[in-house]
């Protein structure tokens, strides 16, 4: 390639570019030998990326997604990105106010405000941990774990970038970037987008925050609303529930029927299989079993069964499915380290200048940023918490090499299904950590401290790696410059941390993560029960969490995802109810009519009303807590409740679906 066509730096005016068209063929198939992938976007030419207006505006997005991306996750156990959203919003903006040609704008714009999403999974899925265990939490853990684990996995994805996005192209299918790149491109129909999402929105957010606020209806629906529920519930500990909240049943159209089927199937499993079957026995019980079990089983109640006995068979599927990955990826793991190696080399003895589209920060930047943050993360450990230099070093050890090979798996599942396994794989690498402290003589609280910051900041460079490689795939296919991503994202890393330990501590304050009525935060109390048990001396529920092993290897060898079925066995039946109803929703609104392109504008309608339910239903959902905070309590007013509240629930259910339907199913042609 001729060096001045790499040199030129054409600046392409917006009312000059050129028209932008389709993805070509071979976006998605491996290249022949000599064969270039030619993006949206020339490599040869600059075009507006990185201005004012993306900057700014990814910022302020990446603010309001942080606070809903903290909310949902402790409400429902799962994470969501707002690569999606942001996109839309970006696109109908631009329709909005006459901006042209601004497909890097906008790819830039949801990059940075999608940060929020990605770093912030170690506060949310990890740290209530530690209010959960009644230990001190304070703002500048939350931050400083955050802005860490985020710095480690932009630095992960960037080693691997080369070889996921371009070296395995066409080999990985990345379905959530080829969503969100064909949001960017869909820039005609914008106006369209940010409509429908604002109006999703309202609904969504107005919806939960009566359930949250009023005592009109109840935030759960439960087949105890009839004295013949209350006598299977009492007595042969059958329970049927449903969380009735908007962001819940959204995450399930965002899911897909198939995966929301395999998670509520894994619930059913637990709920209508395992806690009958312990039921059956319980009458001939005399003693309480189990770890600090003081009941018997006849005197508990379903909820009580499924917290003390069938979650902990779910956690034990949770952590194989992880080792199991893991075992799956040894080989993808060995060329990922030649990769970083051969590309340090690159950068050191590369002296010509690189095309736009291949452009990443310097790998000796890279590395440097890798050491810093182990440097750094191992002075705090022994500074606050650790006896010995070989404790705070051998948990800085698991905490980068685990970081590591965990993100290369965590990459490959968001490469294939654009979901990633954090939690089974944060529980994998708290259980070594666990045991490398008491090796090591850390134990008690303060080993438990430790673990628990070492998990945060890997859960955060998990996801954070997992999602920016898709991120920098999205790029890939539209020409867009990975180092300007790549800088931006580091960015507003700093500026997601404060937003997400924020609103963690407002959380913590006004629902709590344990106990009734607070939020589920189902790994947090995953996490709670592991740890505790492993770092102070108590006995653990090792045959149930074999049992979960041996059930996790049992449905991989019948191909059947076993991550998602252990998600399901160790969620709350309320939660895995909705997700079902979503990927039903989801797969109605995509089948109704004969006309496969009108099925597809329908699903792709369908999945910004599910991200306008979610943003809207999150936002109000913190809101709602804040009040709560501020000793607002409007159930105490006469007009506050019901006295059904009940089955208002499932009126309001019922309402809330079929608007859903209503709503995505709207258009009857493609031309509307």
């Amino acid at each position: 390639m001729a060096q001045s066509q790499l040199t030129e730096k054409l600046q392409v005016p917006s009312e000059q570019e050129e028209p932008l068209s389709a993805l070509s063929d071979n976006a998605f198939t491996p290249l022949q030998e000599g064969e270039e992938y030619e993006p949206i976007l020339s490599p040869y030419k600059e075009y507006k990326e990185v201005t004012v207006y993306s900057a700014a505006l990814g910022i302020l997005l990446g603010a309001i997604f942080t606070v809903a991306a903290t909310y949902m996750p402790l409400k429902i156990g799962q994470g969501v990105t707002s690569d999606v959203p942001i996109a839309a919003i970006g696109i109908g903006l631009a329709a909005v106010l006459g901006r042209k040609n601004v497909l890097g704008e906008n790819t830039l714009m949801q990059c940075i405000g999608s940060t929020g999403s990605m770093v912030n999974s170690g506060v949310i899925f990890v740290m209530p941990a530690l209010f959960i265990l009644q230990l001190q939490v304070s703002y500048n853990q939350l931050v400083w774990t955050t802005i860490m684990g985020g710095v480690l996995g932009i630095a992960f994805a960037i080693i691997l970038r080369n070889y996921f996005v371009v070296h395995m192209h066409g080999q990985y299918p990345f379905p959530g970037s080829l969503s969100t790149t064909e949001i960017l491109l869909s820039g005609a129909k914008g106006g369209d987008s940010l409509r429908i999402l604002i109006y999703s929105s309202i609904v969504g957010g107005l919806a939960d925050f009566a359930t949250n606020s009023f005592g009109w209806w109840n935030s759960i629906f439960t087949s105890r609303f009839c004295a013949f529920g209350e006598q299977l519930a009492s007595k042969h500990k059958v329970l049927f529930a449903v969380d009735i909240e908007s962001v819940v049943v959204a995450m399930g159209y965002m899911t897909g029927l198939r995966y929301a089927a395999i998670i509520a199937a894994g619930s059913m499993f637990g709920w209508w299989c395992l806690i009958p079957f312990l039921n059956f026995f319980a009458d001939g019980q005399t003693i309480a079993v189990g770890t600090n079990i003081v009941k018997l089983i006849k005197d508990m109640s379903p909820e009580e069964i499924f917290r003390n006995y069938v979650r902990f068979i779910g956690i034990g599927t949770l952590a194989m499915a992880g080792i199991l990955g893991v075992i799956k990826m040894a080989p993808f793991i060995g060329i990922a380290f030649k990769e970083a190696l051969v590309g340090i080399i690159k950068t050191n003895s590369h002296n010509g200048e690189v095309l736009r589209t291949r452009r990443d920060l310097p790998m000796s930047w890279v590395v440097g940023a890798v050491a810093a943050v182990g440097v750094v993360f191992a002075i705090l450990i022994k500074a606050g918490y650790a006896d010995t230099w070989l404790q705070s070093i051998a948990i800085t050890f698991v905490l980068i090499i685990g970081g590591f090979l965990f993100s290369v798996v965590g990459t490959t599942s968001i490469a294939f299904t654009a979901s990633e396994p954090v939690s089974g794989l944060t529980l994998l690498t708290l259980i070594i950590g666990a045991q490398a402290m008491v090796s090591t003589g850390l134990i008690g609280n303060a080993g438990i401290m430790v673990v628990l910051l070492m998990c945060s900041v890997v859960c955060s460079c998990l996801f954070m790696t997992g999602c920016f490689v898709g991120d920098l795939k999205a790029a890939f296919w539209l020409g867009i410059t990975p180092k300007k991503m790549q800088i931006w994202k580091l960015v507003n890393v700093v500026f997601s941390a404060f937003i997400a330990a924020g609103v963690i501590l407002v959380l913590a304050s006004s629902f709590g993560f344990s106990g009734p009525g607070s939020l589920v935060a189902p790994q947090a109390n995953a996490i709670a029960a592991v740890i505790d048990p492993l770092m102070s001396g108590q006995s653990a529920p090792w045959v149930l969490y074999l049992v979960g092993a041996v059930l996790a290897i049992c449905l991989d060898m019948m191909k059947v995802p076993a991550l998602a079925f252990g998600l399901g066995l160790y969620m709350p039946l309320a939660l895995t109810i909705p997700l079902l109803v979503g990927g039903i929703i989801s797969y109605v609104v995509s089948h109704r009519s004969d006309d496969a392109l009108l099925n597809k504008l329908r699903q792709h309608r369908g999945v910004l009303v599910s991200s306008g339910f979610i943003a809207g239903g999150s936002l109000l959902g913190v809101l709602s807590a804040c009040l709560r905070v501020m000793g607002y309590d409007f159930t105490e007013l006469p007009w506050g409740h019901t006295d059904n509240p009940e089955i208002w629930s499932l009126v309001m259910y019922v309402l809330l679906c079929s608007y859903y339907i209503w709503y995505a199913a709207k258009p009857k042609s493609c031309e509307e």
